[in-house]
């Protein structure tokens, strides 16, 4: 390169291609500018052997135009030279930096390189506190410029950038950076287009070693790449959606020399699936077999589980844990005031493991009493502890006083400023805060992201009545949701074994998910997850040995499957929280006795048979068709109230718009018998009172009519006094008139009356 660049130029990467990688095939008007404009005056091949050959004829064909293009294309090149590699030892390389360029970029494929030792290479970008895949990839398959399955990535000035190289060795001495094949590299390049301007071409684009040194986290993942062009949850969203196809998985290439592991096994990858999160499984190979128990190797004891949830970004999950606390009923007195209030929790309660069930860290000794919900949102988490009746946000890592509390700690109540026993904590992408003010209050109150009140919604259930609580009425909301797919917000109406999801900007009712018959009489827990079409929502009931989870088509409310064991076989007892892997392969549930945390494998089989032929707890085919949820869309408008629910709406929202799903009847039937039965009594009071009035009508007329208009039947000697025994008289014998004397006033009516009474 001596000879052709001279001395102090400067030189950049175009193109690379390594292990018979298949050739690239640029997007619609991208192109790289060459020539004296773009500072590019030649072109030099390089190419490395890793044996000495004879007779070779490598080369690159390059396809040319006078004709400008749209996009102009460039190499960002990440990589470290500070590489060291212990004799039989896995081990990680980074690459830190922030990004700076004039343009934004999109990034349109990338490529990974190591030599043998390699495993993976993964590039990530961080913006606003989120860390997203960029890229994730095998380095031994045929390293070409992949295309990025789920389209384009985008860079903006101040990004961070971050690529990770992970490297297991089998050597017995130690291995550092070069350009042999004995020696090892970690590079990560991103092909990307610009808009073509003058400037165009100019820009020197690399990031070199860890320049932001411990400024930033790495995502705990162990992530086996599980397709070319893998570029996370994006890759994942779009072949689940058809927008993109999977691509086929291509052998590995190794040097001969070098010992090295088995091939790439394609059969076993699935899309939904493509974490092998156990940090020492061997790269290359996957296997259908689950560890019987989950978590797994923990230096604490868990004890009941408060809650559970799933960090989006590197698949951590996230446990709130009780330690030896257990809530019985002296835990609180009168009042709901909290009875130990000078004993904390004394271990960690805040414990997050990978995947695998291993541990990666854990916080929170001595800060909790009574842990309930914990929801993680980008580097913060938020969790609610219902003896302090308190909703509080920490960072994700921790920290020894909150970021921001609301609720009074110890006090509770109801109103802007206090909870009682608040359940869970649910956050928007614009910051607003709702929390699910779920034991005493049963409510959902609004914050905006400064922690001020904006309003409360909801209206306890009347839990003496017969009829079904209409919608807004709550009976302990126990868990609650942000959907991304349509701004609602869900909640867990635990006691009314029913999901209700509302407008957020006004509190209106737009959903109701109930199903007693298949879900159970209540519901402790929900979680949602993008499919990239209708969403699916998730629940969990508590119906100790018989519980399950269930999955529901968010849109349309059908019920897709349900599960009710463990990877290790063992039964759900009693659940309390839920949380779905970013992948929605794996459920993940605390318990409150039995099994503290259990491990629910949740898909066996490819994602495209979902709603066609589903697998029930017990193996039998169920189809999607069979056994369906009832959803109430409600208009928005049929709430005016801002806050709360008054009964007549509430009424009126019951004659929604239902969506044209299949009901089951045994469902309902204990409810039509008693509506009937609460529409037919007062209707036979009401035709019996009408009878009784009749009567007591006709015989009031008749009454009158033998005091005042027959003389026949009164006595004129007596001053008009009713003669009984004449009406009588008459009344047996026809017409009277003619047949009956007048008696005589001689003393002989007491023994004619007499005798009539005797008769």
């Amino acid at each position: 390169m001596g000879l052709i660049c001279p001395h102090g130029s400067k030189t950049k990467i175009m193109y690379a291609w390594a292990r018979d990688a298949q050739q690239l095939q640029l997007p619609h008007d991208v192109g790289f500018k060459i020539g004296k404009d773009a500072g590019i005056s030649s072109l030099v091949l390089q190419v490395h052997y890793a044996h000495p050959i004879q007779g070779d004829c490598s080369g690159l064909s390059l396809r040319t135009t006078h004709q400008p293009q749209k996009y102009s294309a460039g190499i960002y090149l990440l990589g470290s030279s500070q590489i060291m590699i212990p004799p039989h030892k896995t081990s990680t390389s980074v690459v830190t930096c922030r990004h700076h360029s004039r343009q934004p970029l999109q990034v349109f494929a990338f490529r990974t390189h190591t030599h043998n030792l390699g495993v993976r290479v993964v590039g990530y970008r961080r913006r606003d506190g989120k860390t997203k895949v960029i890229g994730s990839g095998n380095p031994l398959w045929p390293q070409a410029f992949y295309p990025r399955v789920g389209g384009n990535i985008d860079l903006v000035d101040n990004d961070v950038l971050m690529a990770r190289c992970d490297y297991k060795s089998d050597n017995d001495k130690t291995v550092t950076a070069g350009m042999t094949g004995d020696d090892e590299m970690c590079n990560f390049y991103m092909m990307y287009y610009t808009m073509t301007s003058s400037t165009s071409g100019h820009e020197d684009l690399n990031c070199w070693n860890d320049q932001l040194g411990g400024g930033v986290t790495f995502p705990q993942d162990q992530t086996t790449p599980p397709f070319p062009g893998y570029g996370g949850l994006d890759s994942i969203m779009s072949i689940v959606s058809g927008e993109s196809e999977r691509p086929s998985v291509p052998p590995v290439h190794h040097h001969s020399h070098q010992v090295v592991e088995e091939d790439v096994d394609d059969g076993h990858y699935d899309v939904t699936n493509p974490e092998h999160m156990a940090a020492d499984q061997q790269v290359g190979k996957s296997s259908d077999a689950q560890p019987t128990q989950w978590p797994v190797d923990l230096p604490m004891k868990l004890g009941q589980i408060g809650g559970v949830d799933v960090d989006d970004q590197t698949g951590l999950v996230h446990i709130f844990q009780r330690g030896s606390r257990i809530w019985v009923a002296s835990s609180f007195v009168n009042g709901n005031i909290f009875a130990h209030q000078d004993e904390p929790i004394h271990s960690d309660t805040i414990v997050v493991v990978d995947g695998s069930g291993k541990l990666v860290y854990s916080w929170g000794k001595h800060q909790f009493y009574m842990p309930h919900g914990i929801t993680v949102v980008g580097d913060d988490v938020w969790v609610t502890d219902v003896a302090l009746h308190q909703a509080l946000k920490f960072p994700i890592r921790g920290a020894t006083s909150p970021l921001m509390a609301l609720g009074e700690r110890f006090q509770p109540g109801n109103d802007n400023t206090h909870f009682c026993k608040p359940t869970s904590v649910a956050v928007d992408p614009q910051g607003n805060i709702y929390v699910a003010d779920g034991y005493c209050n049963t409510r959902i109150v609004h914050f905006d992201p400064h922690g001020d009140f904006v309003k409360a919604w909801g209206k306890p259930t009347d839990v003496y009545s017969l009829l079904a609580p209409p919608g807004g009425c709550l009976n302990v909301v126990h868990d609650i949701k942000y959907i991304p797919l349509d701004g609602s917000i869900c909640v867990a109406d635990r006691e009314n074994g029913r999901v209700q999801c509302f407008d957020r900007e006004k509190g209106n009712l737009r959903k109701m998910y109930e199903n007693k018959q298949v879900i159970g009489k209540n519901i402790y827990a929900i979680d949602f997850a993008n499919d990239g079409k209708d969403g699916r929502l998730y629940m969990v009931n508590h119906n100790w040995g018989a519980s399950h989870v269930v999955e529901v088509n968010y849109k349309s409310g059908e019920i897709m499957n349900k599960w009710s064991r463990g990877v290790g076989g063992e039964q759900l007892k009693s659940p309390h929280a839920l949380a779905i892997s970013t992948n929605r392969q794996y459920a993940f549930v605390g318990q409150i006795e039995g099994k503290s945390m259990m491990k629910l494998q949740l898909l066996n089989h490819d994602t495209t048979t979902l709603g066609q032929s589903l697998v029930s707890a017990d193996g039998s085919s169920v189809k999607g068709d069979e056994m369906s949820l009832l959803v109430v869309d409600h208009p928005n408008n049929n709430m005016v109230d801002d806050s709360l629910l008054k009964p007549s709406e509430a009424d009126k929202l019951i004659g929604g718009e239902v969506n044209k799903t299949k009901v089951p009847t045994s469902g309902t039937s204990k409810n039509v018998l008693i509506l009937l039965l609460l529409t037919i009594l007062p209707l036979i009071a009401v035709v019996l009172s009408i009878f009784y009035f009749i009567s007591r009508n006709r015989q009031m007329k008749d009454y009158k009519r033998l005091m005042f208009e027959d003389e026949d039947w009164v006595n004129d000697d007596d001053g008009g006094k009713l003669n009984i025994g004449k009406m009588l008289s008459r009344k047996n014998s026809g017409d009277s008139k003619h047949k009956l004397l007048k008696p005589k006033n001689n003393g002989e009516d007491e023994g004619l009356m007499n005798g009539v009474d005797e008769e």
